[in-house]
């Protein structure tokens, strides 16, 4: 049967992405309801768009999930929803409106949405930016235009006319409570854990600390502190908290806030205190803090994340591990020179080394490259995008495999 993609993902690597994502992320009390699309990251070997190109690299990029992850990016940095069209993966498509959103408050980039739920949460948030809750006769769904209308127009009454959805209805009185700054409005939810990370958020639209302490739950006092140092840039409102643990993650959280290693310093868990030093090192695209880790595995997993974020190869030379070292040396060439063939060399499993090169061909829409491979089903896959990439069907005579030389020559025709 024809090969039709090749896809590869390092678990490692990514492990690494989802929980540096997770500690970036892990004190912030975020309102309205909608969650922070999963940052997506190119995938081994793939390209982005070159800034100003406005996408057109990626239609050279054989790979469907690899082309979608370009027009991702490229859309985000231009700005614009109609390079996000291009996207084949519905929810990728999805995210991709949503972050334009942000900064483009237009309802037409929420009829684009297919997903339903996706886009009457479009709507209710540009209906609450705009304050015009006309923009919420728009959703169908009874609660959450109810939700909708709240928001828009800054009152209550509409929440407690959401029904049989009680984490919905206590997610409207909290937006509406921070909108207001009135802590009043949170005595309207009704269960304790609700009622209380309603005065979380109050507090910290407030900046006051006393709502804080008025806090039962350990959980909720300890965000409630913790983006409050965040917000003031300030650890010692981290030390009036009582555990240990707390104080550490709060310090953690505004260290980074700052980007002051030293901070880091105060924290006496190790493992924590790794992830604060990391954290900062990738958050700044500076592997100094790299180096006051203690666990090399973590280390090592800081310096690749800052090498691939900066697209700085040199970085990669600190990495002590093989393994880590040659997915850090094939993932900084996903921008960097597409002449440097050499560069692969300094990979030592074959395989990377071997992706490696048939990510330079295709870049470089240079099949001579591909010769340079050894696996064989990962040489003729590079001829084949190579022969789409350059509409050349020549390049096809290249691949053994009957059955995938057919493939090539029927997609060029």
């Amino acid at each position: 049967m024809p090969f039709i993609t090749k896809e590869k993902v390092n678990i490692k690597y990514l492990s690494v992405v989802i929980v540096l994502a997770v500690l970036a992320g892990a004190a912030i009390v975020l309102y309205p309801r909608y969650k922070t699309p999963e940052q997506i990251q190119p995938a081994e070997g793939g390209i982005l768009a070159s800034k100003g190109e406005a996408g057109k690299d990626c239609d050279k990029i054989f790979s469907r999930s690899e082309k979608d992850t370009c027009y991702y990016k490229a859309a985000s940095e231009a700005q614009d929803h109609l390079i996000c069209d291009k996207i084949s993966e519905e929810n990728t498509k999805n995210f991709c409106y949503l972050g334009i959103l942000e900064n483009k408050k237009d309802p037409v980039i929420c009829e684009k949405m297919s997903d339903q739920d996706s886009k009457e949460n479009c709507y209710s948030d540009i209906a609450q930016a705009k304050q015009d809750f006309s923009i919420c006769d728009k959703i169908e769904d009874w609660n959450n235009k109810q939700f909708c209308i709240a928001q828009a127009k800054q009152d209550p009454s509409s929440c407690y006319r959401i029904g049989w959805d009680e984490d919905l209805q206590n997610d409207c009185y909290s937006g509406v409570a921070q909108a207001k700054k009135d802590l009043s409005i949170c005595d309207k939810i009704g269960d304790q854990s609700g009622k209380e990370k309603c005065y979380s958020i109050v507090a910290r639209a407030e900046q006051d600390l006393t709502i804080c302490d008025s806090i039962s739950s350990g959980g909720q006092k300890k965000y409630c502190y913790t983006n409050i140092a965040q917000d003031k840039q300030d650890i010692s409102i981290c030390d009036k908290m009582q555990e240990q643990g707390d104080k550490e993650f709060c310090y953690g959280n505004v260290a980074q806030a700052v980007n002051d290693p030293s901070i880091c310093g105060k924290i006496q868990e190790q493992s924590v205190r790794d992830r604060c030093y990391s954290s900062i090192s990738i958050s700044a695209k500076d592997p100094s803090s790299c180096d006051k880790i203690e666990s090399q595995e973590k280390k090592d997993g800081c310096y690749m994340m800052v090498a691939v974020t900066k697209q700085d190869r040199s970085i990669c030379d600190a990495i002590q591990g093989q393994s880590d070292k040659d997915i850090c040396f094939s993932s900084t060439l996903a921008t960097g020179d597409v002449q440097d063939q050499s560069s692969c060399d300094d990979i030592q499993d074959q395989g990377k080394k071997d992706d490696c090169y048939s990510n330079i061909a295709q870049t470089g829409q240079d099949q001579l490259v591909c010769d340079k491979i050894q696996g064989q089903n990962t040489k003729e896959f590079c001829y084949l995008k190579v022969a789409l990439a350059k509409h050349d069907s020549s390049i096809c005579d290249k691949i053994q495999d009957q059955d995938n030389k057919n493939y090539c020559f029927d997609q060029i025709k």
